[in-house]
């Protein structure tokens, strides 16, 4: 009877973890094997479920439920320091979730660096390389269409420069998003900056506003 009981379990468990390979004939079969369980052991009181019962948690494994609220981005920027343009462009895709309350960011800064400042005027900042960034965002309004986000976390990027002499650094974000009802689309608007905090010099930080577009079902 044991052993009855772990084949009967075993074989009730892989036809429930996954349903998809051997298709819902197999349904009626996981119906009878659990009520010749609770058969078997009436004093476990092993409920058995009914055919509707099945087919919804079957229909409803999906294994991407964990980011059933993710929000995916895309979007160009150009770099800045001092408010001086450095003519670097930026090649954003975001992941927001939660209710944009987090953000995973790849960023490919896709061009040399340049400063355009009267005193450094022609100095290379920083060579093309690939970023990254997770952050938490806090909501500071919303206004009908328009919601507004603060947002602070940590980047990473491929080297270190002169804007930065580390690759980990703080990331801190302001957003405003738009979303028209005319349009079926999400407009995010943002400046952010990368630094150091001064943990290592030097620590220009790198300055970069960016406009993502995410287009909605």
């Amino acid at each position: 009877m044991v052993a009855a009981l772990v084949v009967l379990t075993g074989s009730a468990g892989s036809w429930a973890a996954a349903p998809e390979q051997f298709g819902e004939p197999l349904e009626p079969l996981f119906s009878e094997n659990m009520e010749l369980l609770a058969a078997a052991f009436p004093e476990t009181n092993i409920p058995v479920p009914d055919e509707n019962g099945l087919r919804h948690a079957f229909r409803h494994s999906d294994p991407f439920a964990w980011c059933g609220t993710c929000e995916f981005n895309i979007g160009i920027g150009g770099t800045y320091h001092a408010w001086h343009n450095t003519g670097g462009l930026v090649l954003p895709m975001t992941v927001t979730w939660d209710r944009s309350r987090y953000e995973l960011g790849l960023f490919r800064f896709a061009r040399d660096q340049i400063s355009t400042d009267p005193e450094s005027r022609g100095h290379q900042l920083a060579n093309p390389y690939w970023g990254a960034s997770l952050s938490r965002r806090w909501r500071m309004f919303e206004a009908g269409p328009v919601t507004a986000f603060l947002g602070f976390g940590v980047s990473l990027k491929t080297e270190a420069d002169t804007l930065s002499a580390t690759r980990w650094n703080f990331a801190e974000q302001l957003a405003v998003r738009v979303s028209p009802e005319s349009l079926p689309a999400v407009l995010e608007f943002s400046v952010r900056h990368w630094s150091n905090g001064g943990v290592k010099s030097p620590n220009r930080g790198q300055d970069f506003a960016m406009l993502t577009v995410r287009f909605e079902r």
